[in-house]
């Protein structure tokens, strides 16, 4: 019983120093490829500076080769930064034009109502009314502009 212990023990030892010579022959090729990966994942703008900066960091640090996985996490982080940008400023376009649809409707519909149901208008509403509304309408849609292009430039600075 001792001796298959003994036997076990030298081959463990022995499949154990194997795995890490074989582990350690490919660490250098694993760094390369997520190093290449990472820099692919990156915007064409940015590739360059982040490749220099990188692999500096790879070259100071030798025999950290699994340290260029993190840069794979970067290349992430730093597209999905981009990319929330972008979105942004699709949504704040989105929404400028779905404000000036909807008072573009809200004057239509004010004018095309008093074609269809004629000249007469109901007795409870005066023309006063009509007008305000579009005038309250109209600041509403200034102050939303405002507040927008205030909301733009907050989180420009912020990304910036």
């Amino acid at each position: 019983m001792a001796k298959h212990i003994a036997v076990l023990g030298v081959t463990a030892t022995l499949l154990v120093n194997w795995l890490s010579n074989e582990a350690k022959a490919w660490l250098p090729w694993c760094a390369r490829r997520f190093f290449d990966i990472s820099v692919r994942l990156l915007p064409a703008s940015r590739r360059e500076r982040y490749s220099e900066e990188w692999r500096g960091h790879i070259e100071s640090f030798p025999g950290t080769g699994l340290a260029s996985a993190q840069f794979l996490l970067a290349a992430f982080e730093i597209r999905g930064l981009l990319m929330k940008d972008v979105f942004l400023r699709r949504w704040i376009h989105y929404r400028t034009h779905a404000v000036w649809i909807g008072f573009l409707v809200y004057c239509w519909l004010n004018v095309q109502l008093s074609r269809i149901f004629g000249s007469q208008k109901p007795s409870t509403r005066e023309p006063s009314v009509e007008n305000s509304n579009l005038v309250i309408a109209a600041l509403l849609i200034l102050i939303m502009f405002v507040l927008m292009e205030q909301s733009s430039k907050k989180q420009s600075a912020i990304a910036v």
